[in-house]
C-alpha cells in the first residue's frame, strides 16, 4: 500500500480519485479550509483529510507526510473573478512548495501534475500552468532530484458532478432544465472530450506503471478523438430530449482560440489503457446522474 497525498482534493477530479483510490491506498486528501468536503468518502478507512490555509502550507505537510507519491489536481481557473496573483499563487506556487517539500523531506516521490493542453497564449490559467509543467521538467530533471514528474496533458474532461463554470456541465444542466435558449459561440471549434471514469483509470494506470518512466515524462489523456462544440451541444439536446434552442454564433470566440485540441493516446494505449466510454455511453451516463441531482434537489410542495 503505497501513501497518496492529493491536491484539490475536494474537486471534480480530485475527489473522484481520492474515492477510487482509497481502495487500495494510504490517501492524504489536501484541502483548504474554505474547501466542501462533502465530495469525500470521509468514511473510507484509508482516508485523512489534510486541511491546509494557503499554498504556503504545502511543503510542510508534505514534509510531514513523506508520501510515495503525490497527484496535483488542484488549480484556479480564473473563472470567477480571481486576481492574476491568485491565479498565479494556485497554479505555479503552490505546485513549486509541493516540490520544495519533496526536495527538504528528501524522500523519493512520484509527482503527477494535472497540466493542461492549452496554448500558453489563450489565457492567464494556461500560460501559468504551462510554466508549472515546465519548472516541473527542470526540476525533476536535476542532478540532485529523487523525484519523477509526470506531466499529464489532460483533454476536456466531463462527468456528473463537475463545477457548473464548465462548459459542458453548462449546457447539460441548462439542457435538462429546458431553458429557452443558450447564448453559444458559432462552435466550430474542435475538442477532444473524456469521461471522468476514464481519466481516473487513466490516472491508476500511470500510478501504477510510475516506476518505469524516466525522471520526466509527459502523458496525453483524453479520447483520442474529437467533434466540434456545436456537435457536443446538439448531442446534448437529442440525448437529454430537451426543448432549449442553441444561439451558435451570439458568444464571440475568445483571443487567440486553438480550433483543434485532441489527444495523442499513444503512450497510454502502450500501457494497456483505452476509453470505456464513447462520448454518447459517457453524456447518457452524466444526464442520468444530472437529472437525479436536479430532481433531488427541487423544492417540495406544500399539501397542507
Amino acid at each position: 500500500m503505497s501513501t497518496i497525498l492529493i491536491t484539490g482534493a475536494s474537486g471534480f477530479l480530485g475527489s473522484n480519485l481520492v474515492n477510487k483510490l482509497a481502495e487500495q491506498h494510504q490517501i492524504y486528501a489536501l484541502v483548504r479550509e474554505s474547501s466542501k468536503q462533502k465530495t469525500i468518502n470521509n468514511s473510507a478507512e484509508n482516508v485523512e483529510i489534510s486541511v491546509i490555509e494557503n499554498e504556503d502550507y504545502a511543503a510542510g505537510a508534505v514534509q510531514r507526510i513523506k508520501p510515495d507519491c503525490i497527484i496535483h489536481t488542484a488549480c484556479n481557473y480564473g473563472r470567477h473573478g480571481e486576481s492574476q496573483y491568485d491565479i498565479f499563487r494556485a497554479n505555479v506556487y503552490f505546485g513549486v512548495s509541493l516540490l520544495h517539500g519533496i526536495i527538504e523531506s528528501n524522500h523519493p516521490c512520484i509527482f503527477i501534475n494535472t497540466g493542461t493542453v492549452l496554448n500558453s497564449q489563450t489565457s492567464f490559467y494556461a500560460l501559468c500552468k504551462n510554466q508549472f509543467s515546465a519548472l516541473g521538467q527542470q526540476i525533476s530533471t536535476s542532478s540532485t532530484s529523487r523525484h519523477k514528474f509526470i506531466d499529464v496533458a489532460l483533454q476536456h474532461m466531463y462527468g456528473p458532478g463537475d463545477s457548473i463554470s464548465k462548459f459542458t456541465t453548462h449546457v447539460i444542466r441548462s439542457c435538462l432544465r429546458n431553458e429557452e435558449s443558450l447564448l453559444m459561440t458559432e462552435g466550430s471549434q474542435q475538442r477532444d472530450f473524456i469521461h471522468v471514469e476514464d481519466v481516473v483509470r487513466a490516472y491508476e494506470l500511470i500510478l501504477k506503471n510510475a516506476q518505469s518512466f524516466p525522471a520526466y515524462e509527459r502523458i496525453e489523456v483524453g479520447s483520442g478523438y474529437a467533434i466540434s462544440v456545436k456537435e457536443f451541444a446538439q448531442m446534448v439536446k437529442r440525448l437529454s430530449g430537451s426543448s432549449t434552442q442553441f444561439l451558435f454564433g451570439k458568444v464571440p470566440m475568445r483571443t487567440n482560440e486553438e480550433m483543434l485540441y485532441v489527444a495523442d493516446i499513444e503512450k497510454m494505449s502502450l500501457l494497456g489503457w483505452s476509453p470505456e466510454y464513447s462520448l454518447e455511453q459517457g453524456l447518457n451516463n452524466t444526464i442520468l446522474k444530472e437529472r437525479e441531482s436536479l430532481m433531488n434537489h427541487q423544492p417540495k410542495l406544500d399539501h397542507q
